[in-house]
Protein backbone atom coordinates (compact mmCIF):
# COMPACT_ATOMS: atom_id res chain seq x y z
CA UNK A 1 0.00 0.00 0.00
CA UNK A 2 2.75 2.51 1.02
CA UNK A 3 4.97 1.63 -2.30
CA UNK A 4 1.55 1.98 -4.38
CA UNK A 5 1.46 5.35 -2.73
CA UNK A 6 5.18 6.01 -3.39
CA UNK A 7 4.81 5.03 -6.90
CA UNK A 8 1.78 7.28 -7.42
CA UNK A 9 3.52 10.23 -5.68
CA UNK A 10 6.41 9.85 -8.34
CA UNK A 11 4.29 9.34 -11.38
CA UNK A 12 2.72 13.08 -10.49
CA UNK A 13 6.29 14.64 -9.91
CA UNK A 14 7.27 13.38 -13.53
CA UNK A 15 4.04 14.72 -14.87
CA UNK A 16 4.61 18.13 -12.96
CA UNK A 17 8.43 18.51 -13.95
CA UNK A 18 7.67 17.45 -17.36
CA UNK A 19 5.03 19.77 -17.70
CA UNK A 20 7.07 22.78 -16.11
CA UNK A 21 10.12 22.15 -18.13
CA UNK A 22 7.59 23.23 -21.33
CA UNK A 23 7.20 26.59 -19.80
CA UNK A 24 9.51 29.07 -21.34
CA UNK A 25 11.53 30.80 -18.80
CA UNK A 26 10.45 34.62 -18.62
CA UNK A 27 10.87 37.71 -20.92
CA UNK A 28 12.95 40.42 -19.77
CA UNK A 29 12.02 43.98 -20.13
CA UNK A 30 12.93 46.94 -19.29
CA UNK A 31 10.21 49.49 -17.18
CA UNK A 32 10.25 52.01 -19.77
CA UNK A 33 8.92 49.12 -22.00
CA UNK A 34 6.13 48.09 -19.47
CA UNK A 35 4.82 51.80 -18.99
CA UNK A 36 4.77 52.34 -22.62
CA UNK A 37 2.85 49.61 -22.98
CA UNK A 38 0.79 50.15 -20.67
CA UNK A 39 -0.15 53.71 -21.62
CA UNK A 40 -1.01 51.80 -25.80
CA UNK A 41 -3.77 49.73 -23.70
CA UNK A 42 -5.37 52.51 -21.78
CA UNK A 43 -5.63 54.42 -25.47
CA UNK A 44 -6.70 51.62 -27.09
CA UNK A 45 -9.07 51.05 -24.26
CA UNK A 46 -10.63 54.33 -24.59
CA UNK A 47 -10.88 54.09 -28.17
CA UNK A 48 -12.55 51.09 -27.55
CA UNK A 49 -14.98 52.36 -25.10
CA UNK A 50 -16.18 55.69 -26.97
CA UNK A 51 -18.02 53.01 -29.24
CA UNK A 52 -19.09 50.42 -26.84
CA UNK A 53 -20.38 53.19 -24.09
CA UNK A 54 -23.51 53.95 -26.50
CA UNK A 55 -24.22 49.97 -27.33
CA UNK A 56 -24.25 49.51 -23.92
CA UNK A 57 -26.81 52.07 -23.19
CA UNK A 58 -29.23 49.86 -24.77
CA UNK A 59 -30.96 47.79 -22.19
CA UNK A 60 -32.37 45.16 -24.97
CA UNK A 61 -28.44 44.45 -26.38
CA UNK A 62 -27.03 44.75 -22.70
CA UNK A 63 -29.60 41.89 -20.65
CA UNK A 64 -26.90 41.03 -17.79
CA UNK A 65 -26.76 45.07 -16.26
CA UNK A 66 -30.01 44.70 -15.28
CA UNK A 67 -28.72 41.37 -12.94
CA UNK A 68 -25.07 43.41 -11.88
CA UNK A 69 -26.07 47.13 -12.19
CA UNK A 70 -28.03 47.14 -8.60
CA UNK A 71 -25.13 44.65 -6.58
CA UNK A 72 -22.85 45.90 -4.24
CA UNK A 73 -20.88 43.81 -1.54
CA UNK A 74 -22.29 45.92 1.33
CA UNK A 75 -25.55 43.35 0.34
CA UNK A 76 -24.30 40.29 1.47
CA UNK A 77 -23.48 41.66 4.71
CA UNK A 78 -26.54 42.90 5.36
CA UNK A 79 -28.79 40.06 4.14
CA UNK A 80 -26.49 37.50 4.93
CA UNK A 81 -23.69 38.31 7.38
CA UNK A 82 -25.48 40.66 9.63
CA UNK A 83 -29.05 39.19 9.56
CA UNK A 84 -29.98 37.50 12.49
CA UNK A 85 -26.53 38.27 14.63
CA UNK A 86 -25.94 39.50 17.89
CA UNK A 87 -25.14 42.91 16.62
CA UNK A 88 -28.50 42.67 15.01
CA UNK A 89 -30.64 44.70 17.18
CA UNK A 90 -33.41 47.45 16.40
CA UNK A 91 -33.41 50.58 18.65
CA UNK A 92 -35.43 49.93 21.70
CA UNK A 93 -36.47 53.58 21.54
CA UNK A 94 -38.11 53.67 18.56
CA UNK A 95 -41.60 51.75 17.83
CA UNK A 96 -43.54 51.75 14.84
CA UNK A 97 -47.22 51.78 15.04
CA UNK A 98 -49.16 50.19 11.59
CA UNK A 99 -51.96 52.65 10.94
CA UNK A 100 -53.72 50.35 8.65
CA UNK A 101 -55.58 50.25 5.25
CA UNK A 102 -58.64 51.68 5.67
CA UNK A 103 -61.09 54.31 3.82
CA UNK A 104 -60.00 57.84 4.72
CA UNK A 105 -62.66 58.86 7.17
CA UNK A 106 -61.81 55.83 9.32
CA UNK A 107 -58.07 56.04 9.11
CA UNK A 108 -57.88 59.24 10.19
CA UNK A 109 -60.55 59.20 12.73
CA UNK A 110 -58.61 56.19 14.59
CA UNK A 111 -55.22 58.06 14.03
CA UNK A 112 -57.04 60.96 16.43
CA UNK A 113 -58.23 58.76 19.17
CA UNK A 114 -54.59 56.74 19.06
CA UNK A 115 -52.86 60.78 19.57
CA UNK A 116 -55.70 61.66 22.06
CA UNK A 117 -54.89 58.34 23.92
CA UNK A 118 -51.42 58.57 24.21
CA UNK A 119 -50.69 62.13 24.62
CA UNK A 120 -53.32 63.04 27.11
CA UNK A 121 -51.76 60.25 29.68
CA UNK A 122 -48.69 61.03 30.92
CA UNK A 123 -47.56 57.51 31.39
CA UNK A 124 -47.82 56.73 27.72
CA UNK A 125 -46.73 60.18 26.12
CA UNK A 126 -44.31 59.52 23.74
CA UNK A 127 -41.16 62.16 23.59
CA UNK A 128 -41.49 61.94 19.66
CA UNK A 129 -44.31 60.95 17.09
CA UNK A 130 -43.50 61.05 13.30
CA UNK A 131 -46.49 60.90 11.21
CA UNK A 132 -45.60 58.99 7.91
CA UNK A 133 -49.23 60.15 6.26
CA UNK A 134 -49.94 63.32 3.74
CA UNK A 135 -53.17 64.89 4.39
CA UNK A 136 -53.75 66.57 1.05
CA UNK A 137 -57.46 67.04 1.76
CA UNK A 138 -60.76 67.11 3.73
CA UNK A 139 -62.28 63.92 3.75
CA UNK A 140 -66.51 63.54 4.04
CA UNK A 141 -66.69 64.03 7.41
CA UNK A 142 -65.76 67.58 8.80
CA UNK A 143 -66.13 66.36 12.39
CA UNK A 144 -63.55 63.65 11.88
CA UNK A 145 -61.17 66.51 9.98
CA UNK A 146 -61.44 68.75 12.87
CA UNK A 147 -60.99 66.78 15.78
CA UNK A 148 -57.79 65.81 13.79
CA UNK A 149 -56.73 68.87 13.24
CA UNK A 150 -56.69 69.33 16.93
CA UNK A 151 -54.90 65.98 17.72
CA UNK A 152 -52.00 67.20 15.17
CA UNK A 153 -51.16 70.44 17.18
CA UNK A 154 -49.49 68.65 19.77
CA UNK A 155 -45.62 69.92 20.02
CA UNK A 156 -44.49 66.28 19.90
CA UNK A 157 -46.01 65.78 16.42
CA UNK A 158 -43.54 65.91 13.29
CA UNK A 159 -45.44 65.29 9.98
CA UNK A 160 -44.10 64.82 6.35
CA UNK A 161 -44.03 66.50 3.11
CA UNK A 162 -42.50 65.86 -0.44
CA UNK A 163 -40.24 67.85 -2.09
CA UNK A 164 -41.72 68.22 -5.94
CA UNK A 165 -40.40 69.72 -9.02
CA UNK A 166 -41.63 73.08 -10.10
CA UNK A 167 -41.11 75.04 -13.64
CA UNK A 168 -40.22 78.49 -13.04
CA UNK A 169 -39.06 80.79 -15.74
CA UNK A 170 -37.71 77.73 -17.49
CA UNK A 171 -36.10 76.86 -14.66
CA UNK A 172 -36.67 73.90 -12.91
CA UNK A 173 -37.08 74.39 -8.92
CA UNK A 174 -37.64 72.18 -5.74
CA UNK A 175 -40.22 73.44 -3.51
CA UNK A 176 -42.40 71.58 -0.28
CA UNK A 177 -45.20 69.93 -0.72
CA UNK A 178 -46.99 69.23 2.82
CA UNK A 179 -50.15 68.62 4.24
CA UNK A 180 -52.87 70.97 4.01
CA UNK A 181 -52.82 73.61 6.93
CA UNK A 182 -55.42 72.62 8.99
CA UNK A 183 -53.33 69.25 9.73
CA UNK A 184 -50.04 71.43 9.92
CA UNK A 185 -48.49 72.17 13.93
CA UNK A 186 -45.82 74.45 14.28
CA UNK A 187 -43.36 71.97 13.79
CA UNK A 188 -41.03 72.34 10.53
CA UNK A 189 -42.45 69.09 8.29
CA UNK A 190 -39.67 67.07 6.94
CA UNK A 191 -39.39 65.52 3.11
CA UNK A 192 -39.80 61.92 2.61
CA UNK A 193 -38.74 61.61 -0.73
CA UNK A 194 -36.16 58.37 -0.82
CA UNK A 195 -32.60 59.44 -2.73
CA UNK A 196 -31.20 56.62 -5.16
CA UNK A 197 -28.10 56.22 -6.62
CA UNK A 198 -27.89 57.31 -10.45
CA UNK A 199 -26.34 54.35 -11.73
CA UNK A 200 -28.11 51.87 -9.19
CA UNK A 201 -31.75 53.24 -9.35
CA UNK A 202 -33.73 49.96 -8.05
CA UNK A 203 -32.44 49.69 -3.87
CA UNK A 204 -32.27 52.54 -1.29
CA UNK A 205 -28.94 52.15 0.26
CA UNK A 206 -29.04 55.87 1.28
CA UNK A 207 -30.81 58.78 2.26
CA UNK A 208 -29.85 63.01 2.47
CA UNK A 209 -30.13 65.21 5.31
CA UNK A 210 -31.16 67.79 3.93
CA UNK A 211 -32.84 69.12 0.19
CA UNK A 212 -31.95 72.35 -1.13
CA UNK A 213 -35.47 74.29 -2.17
CA UNK A 214 -35.96 77.59 -4.18
CA UNK A 215 -35.76 79.28 -1.07
CA UNK A 216 -33.79 77.79 1.45
CA UNK A 217 -33.53 73.96 2.66
CA UNK A 218 -35.58 71.16 4.10
CA UNK A 219 -34.68 68.80 6.64
CA UNK A 220 -35.13 64.84 5.84
CA UNK A 221 -37.98 63.61 8.14
CA UNK A 222 -35.83 61.68 10.23
CA UNK A 223 -33.65 64.81 11.24
CA UNK A 224 -36.60 67.42 11.83
CA UNK A 225 -38.38 63.86 14.17
CA UNK A 226 -34.89 63.98 15.95
CA UNK A 227 -34.43 67.72 16.28
CA UNK A 228 -38.11 67.22 18.24
CA UNK A 229 -36.75 64.39 20.00
CA UNK A 230 -33.27 65.27 21.22
CA UNK A 231 -31.86 69.13 19.77
CA UNK A 232 -28.04 68.23 21.26
CA UNK A 233 -28.12 65.12 19.45
CA UNK A 234 -29.17 67.18 15.85
CA UNK A 235 -27.07 69.54 16.38
CA UNK A 236 -24.06 67.07 16.85
CA UNK A 237 -25.07 65.21 13.48
CA UNK A 238 -25.07 68.84 11.66
CA UNK A 239 -21.22 70.12 12.67
CA UNK A 240 -18.92 68.87 10.04
CA UNK A 241 -21.03 67.38 7.59
CA UNK A 242 -21.85 68.18 4.12
CA UNK A 243 -25.81 67.71 4.59
CA UNK A 244 -26.24 67.93 0.72
CA UNK A 245 -24.26 64.88 0.41
CA UNK A 246 -26.16 61.33 0.78
CA UNK A 247 -24.92 59.04 3.70
CA UNK A 248 -24.92 55.28 3.80
CA UNK A 249 -28.04 54.24 5.65
CA UNK A 250 -26.57 51.40 8.45
CA UNK A 251 -29.51 48.71 8.78
CA UNK A 252 -29.60 47.52 12.08
CA UNK A 253 -32.78 45.28 13.11
CA UNK A 254 -36.12 43.75 12.34
CA UNK A 255 -38.71 46.07 14.06
CA UNK A 256 -41.42 43.85 12.52
CA UNK A 257 -40.81 41.84 14.93
CA UNK A 258 -40.25 43.33 18.23
CA UNK A 259 -40.75 47.57 17.90
CA UNK A 260 -44.53 46.94 16.47
CA UNK A 261 -47.81 47.87 17.53
CA UNK A 262 -51.15 48.53 16.00
CA UNK A 263 -53.19 51.89 15.67
CA UNK A 264 -55.99 49.81 17.53
CA UNK A 265 -53.52 48.85 20.26
CA UNK A 266 -55.18 49.88 24.28
CA UNK A 267 -53.12 47.92 26.56
CA UNK A 268 -49.29 47.90 27.18
CA UNK A 269 -49.20 51.16 25.85
CA UNK A 270 -46.99 52.29 28.75
CA UNK A 271 -44.12 51.33 26.71
CA UNK A 272 -44.36 54.33 24.72
CA UNK A 273 -43.05 56.81 27.60
CA UNK A 274 -40.31 59.31 26.01
CA UNK A 275 -39.84 56.54 23.23
CA UNK A 276 -40.30 57.99 19.51
CA UNK A 277 -43.11 56.68 17.95
CA UNK A 278 -43.60 56.55 13.93
CA UNK A 279 -47.04 55.98 12.69
CA UNK A 280 -47.39 54.70 9.24
CA UNK A 281 -48.46 52.22 6.81
CA UNK A 282 -46.65 49.12 8.34
CA UNK A 283 -48.51 45.99 7.74
CA UNK A 284 -46.58 42.41 7.52
CA UNK A 285 -47.37 38.87 7.00
CA UNK A 286 -46.13 36.15 9.73
CA UNK A 287 -42.83 35.84 7.76
CA UNK A 288 -42.26 39.70 8.32
CA UNK A 289 -42.52 40.81 4.42
CA UNK A 290 -44.90 43.21 3.41
CA UNK A 291 -48.49 42.73 2.44
CA UNK A 292 -49.15 45.97 0.70
CA UNK A 293 -46.74 47.62 -2.23
CA UNK A 294 -48.11 51.17 -0.96
CA UNK A 295 -44.29 52.67 0.11
CA UNK A 296 -42.33 49.64 -0.39
CA UNK A 297 -38.88 49.69 -1.16
CA UNK A 298 -36.02 47.37 -2.08
CA UNK A 299 -32.97 47.54 0.62
CA UNK A 300 -30.22 45.51 1.08
CA UNK A 301 -31.17 43.53 4.00
CA UNK A 302 -33.28 41.52 0.57
CA UNK A 303 -32.24 38.30 0.61
CA UNK A 304 -32.35 37.73 -2.92
CA UNK A 305 -29.33 40.55 -3.44
CA UNK A 306 -28.07 38.73 -7.15
CA UNK A 307 -31.67 39.64 -8.85
CA UNK A 308 -34.61 41.28 -6.59
CA UNK A 309 -37.23 39.89 -5.65
CA UNK A 310 -40.33 41.72 -4.44
CA UNK A 311 -39.98 45.19 -2.61
CA UNK A 312 -38.99 44.30 1.16
CA UNK A 313 -39.24 46.95 3.38
CA UNK A 314 -41.66 50.03 4.11
CA UNK A 315 -40.22 53.46 4.08
CA UNK A 316 -41.59 53.76 7.92
CA UNK A 317 -38.96 50.88 8.72
CA UNK A 318 -36.01 52.64 6.56
CA UNK A 319 -36.84 55.91 9.00
CA UNK A 320 -36.74 53.79 11.48
CA UNK A 321 -33.15 52.68 10.37
CA UNK A 322 -31.58 55.71 9.87
CA UNK A 323 -33.06 57.43 13.23
CA UNK A 324 -31.54 54.70 15.40
CA UNK A 325 -28.53 54.90 13.44
CA UNK A 326 -28.51 59.25 14.40
CA UNK A 327 -29.64 58.83 18.28
CA UNK A 328 -26.91 55.66 18.26
CA UNK A 329 -24.15 57.56 16.35
CA UNK A 330 -23.62 54.06 14.57
CA UNK A 331 -23.16 55.39 10.97
CA UNK A 332 -21.38 53.31 8.18
CA UNK A 333 -18.93 55.80 6.90
CA UNK A 334 -18.62 56.26 3.36
CA UNK A 335 -17.30 58.77 0.76
CA UNK A 336 -18.78 58.34 -2.76
CA UNK A 337 -16.32 60.63 -4.10
CA UNK A 338 -12.93 59.53 -2.43
CA UNK A 339 -14.32 55.56 -3.01
CA UNK A 340 -14.46 56.32 -6.49
CA UNK A 341 -11.00 57.82 -6.56
CA UNK A 342 -10.09 55.03 -5.25
CA UNK A 343 -10.94 52.12 -7.36
CA UNK A 344 -10.13 54.27 -10.28
CA UNK A 345 -6.49 53.97 -9.05
CA UNK A 346 -6.73 50.66 -7.62
CA UNK A 347 -8.02 49.10 -10.80
CA UNK A 348 -4.95 50.84 -12.99
CA UNK A 349 -2.80 49.22 -10.87
CA UNK A 350 -4.18 45.64 -10.95
CA UNK A 351 -4.47 46.03 -14.80
CA UNK A 352 -0.54 46.77 -14.63
CA UNK A 353 0.48 44.45 -12.79
CA UNK A 354 -1.70 41.98 -15.16
CA UNK A 355 0.18 43.09 -17.66
CA UNK A 356 3.37 42.82 -16.35
CA UNK A 357 2.86 39.07 -15.46
CA UNK A 358 1.85 38.92 -19.18
CA UNK A 359 4.35 40.12 -20.80
CA UNK A 360 7.03 38.07 -18.34
CA UNK A 361 5.19 34.67 -19.37
CA UNK A 362 2.48 34.46 -21.37
CA UNK A 363 1.97 30.94 -20.75
CA UNK A 364 2.23 30.99 -17.00
CA UNK A 365 -0.62 33.88 -17.36
CA UNK A 366 -2.82 31.77 -19.45
CA UNK A 367 -2.84 29.07 -16.84
CA UNK A 368 -2.78 31.27 -13.78
CA UNK A 369 -5.25 33.45 -15.03
CA UNK A 370 -8.34 31.88 -14.16
CA UNK A 371 -7.33 31.17 -10.13
CA UNK A 372 -6.61 35.42 -9.97
CA UNK A 373 -9.39 36.41 -11.28
CA UNK A 374 -11.53 34.02 -8.42
CA UNK A 375 -8.77 35.35 -5.76
CA UNK A 376 -9.38 38.68 -6.54
CA UNK A 377 -13.35 38.61 -6.25
CA UNK A 378 -12.86 36.56 -2.92
CA UNK A 379 -10.64 38.83 -1.57
CA UNK A 380 -12.60 41.98 -1.86
CA UNK A 381 -16.14 40.49 -1.05
CA UNK A 382 -14.30 39.09 1.94
CA UNK A 383 -12.28 42.99 3.21
CA UNK A 384 -15.55 44.50 2.27
CA UNK A 385 -17.70 42.54 4.70
CA UNK A 386 -15.31 42.77 7.44
CA UNK A 387 -14.37 46.50 7.00
CA UNK A 388 -18.12 46.87 7.75
CA UNK A 389 -18.55 44.02 10.67
CA UNK A 390 -14.95 45.20 12.54
CA UNK A 391 -14.66 49.57 11.57
CA UNK A 392 -18.06 50.00 10.58
CA UNK A 393 -16.49 51.72 7.26
CA UNK A 394 -17.89 50.62 3.41
CA UNK A 395 -15.79 50.95 0.27
CA UNK A 396 -17.55 50.20 -2.88
CA UNK A 397 -14.87 47.49 -5.09
CA UNK A 398 -17.28 46.58 -7.51
CA UNK A 399 -15.66 48.55 -10.32
CA UNK A 400 -12.66 47.02 -9.01
CA UNK A 401 -13.80 43.61 -9.10
CA UNK A 402 -15.36 43.91 -12.81
CA UNK A 403 -11.93 45.67 -13.96
CA UNK A 404 -9.92 42.82 -12.15
CA UNK A 405 -12.43 40.29 -14.36
CA UNK A 406 -12.60 41.62 -17.46
CA UNK A 407 -8.48 43.01 -17.58
CA UNK A 408 -7.44 39.14 -17.41
CA UNK A 409 -9.13 38.41 -20.64
CA UNK A 410 -8.84 41.93 -22.58
CA UNK A 411 -4.93 41.87 -22.09
CA UNK A 412 -4.12 39.35 -24.48
CA UNK A 413 -6.73 40.54 -27.09
CA UNK A 414 -5.13 43.85 -26.94
CA UNK A 415 -1.67 42.65 -27.12
CA UNK A 416 -2.94 40.72 -30.30
CA UNK A 417 -4.37 44.30 -32.00
CA UNK A 418 -0.85 46.00 -31.07
CA UNK A 419 1.24 43.64 -32.11
CA UNK A 420 -0.79 43.00 -35.67
CA UNK A 421 -1.11 47.11 -35.87
CA UNK A 422 0.92 49.02 -33.82
CA UNK A 423 3.73 49.01 -36.05
CA UNK A 424 2.26 49.49 -39.07
CA UNK A 425 0.95 52.61 -37.76
CA UNK A 426 4.14 53.94 -36.59
CA UNK A 427 6.23 52.76 -39.74
CA UNK A 428 3.00 54.79 -42.06
CA UNK A 429 3.73 57.95 -39.40
CA UNK A 430 7.51 57.65 -39.47
CA UNK A 431 7.30 57.33 -43.28
CA UNK A 432 5.12 60.63 -43.55
CA UNK A 433 7.03 62.68 -41.38
CA UNK A 434 9.98 61.87 -42.66
CA UNK A 435 8.48 63.04 -46.58
CA UNK A 436 7.34 66.12 -44.70
CA UNK A 437 10.65 67.21 -44.12
CA UNK A 438 12.27 66.13 -47.29
CA UNK A 439 9.85 68.46 -49.28
CA UNK A 440 10.71 71.36 -46.77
Amino acid sequence: MVLLKLKRINFIKKIASKVYSQIPDNNRFSSIFLIKRFVLHLILICIIGLFALPISKIDGLNPLTHAFKDLTFSDIYFSRIRNGSIADTSSSQIIIVNIGRNGRVETRKNLSNFLNRINQNPNTRPKTIGIDILFKSNSKDSLVDENLSKSLKSNNIVSICNVKELTINSKTVLVKDPSIKKFSNQNSPGYANQWLEPDRPKTERYFKPKCKLKNGYVDHITLSIIENYNEKIYKNFLQNKNLEEPYLINFRGKYNSTNKLSISDTINLEILKDKILLIGLYENDSYGNPIYTEDTHWVPTNKNYFGRSDRNMYGIEIQAHIIASIINNDFISHNILFNNIFQFFISLLIYLLMLRFYLKNKTKYVFIKLFMQIFIVIFLIILSIFQIHWFNLYLDYTFITICAFISAEIISIIELILNKYYLRVKAFITNRFSKSEVQH
